[in-house]
């Protein structure tokens, strides 16, 4: 951190202050103004480190560059008003990431659960705050990654496990299988091996 006090942040290289805006222990001053940067990567990296200060995550949230707002997205601590901004994003691995994140509220993973992209309907599956109707809804969905991803969500319910072991495609039913509780599993397994699922 010494390189910080003695060089100006706008006289170091490119490389140097990627390095910095990456950093967990790089200070907020510094981040706050790597924020600005003319350089994406850089804006990018500031956007994805978890120290980022929230102000500059808002900001970071409305940034011209796609990378950055899915930085933004991907951030463990970004607070729910930036989420917000971003669920409507013209960008759909954004989209996907705001899904993805454990901040985002379940009012808008539902709204995200209905968004056309497969992609992102697998983001809500994903999430391990999606409620268990929306985990329901997703279990019947027309993508079968969706799917998948539902029978790996460790809070959808048996019911909805029972349901896609008899799906069409057999990752989906072996996922299914695979999540179910221990007593479950072995009938399940016998009822397939006879042919009757």
């Amino acid at each position: 951190m010494r390189y910080i006090k003695h060089y100006p942040l706008f006289e170091q290289s490119n490389r140097d202050k990627q390095n910095l805006a990456a950093n967990p222990n790089t200070p907020m001053e510094a981040l706050l103004k790597l924020a600005a940067d003319d350089g994406a990567v850089v804006r990018w990296r500031v956007a994805a480190n978890p120290n980022t200060p929230v102000e500059a995550l808002l900001k970071l949230a409305a940034d011209d560059d796609a990378g950055v707002r899915y930085g933004v997205a991907a951030n463990p601590n970004t607070p729910v008003e930036a989420l917000l901004k971003l669920v409507g994003d013209e960008n759909v691995r954004v989209r996907w990431r705001v899904a993805r994140n454990p901040n985002t509220p379940v009012e808008t993973l539902l709204k995200l659960a209905a968004d056309d992209d497969s992609n992102v309907r697998y983001g809500v599956a994903w999430n391990p705050n999606t409620p268990v109707e929306t985990l329901l809804k997703l279990a019947a969905d027309e993508d079968k990654y969706v799917r998948w991803r539902v029978a790996r969500n460790p809070n959808t319910p048996v019911e909805a496990l029972l349901k896609l072991v008899g799906d069409e495609d057999e990752e989906v039913s072996s996922a299914a299988i695979a999540s179910l509780p221990e007593d479950k599993k072995a009938k399940v397994l016998r009822l397939k091996q006879l042919g009757l699922l």
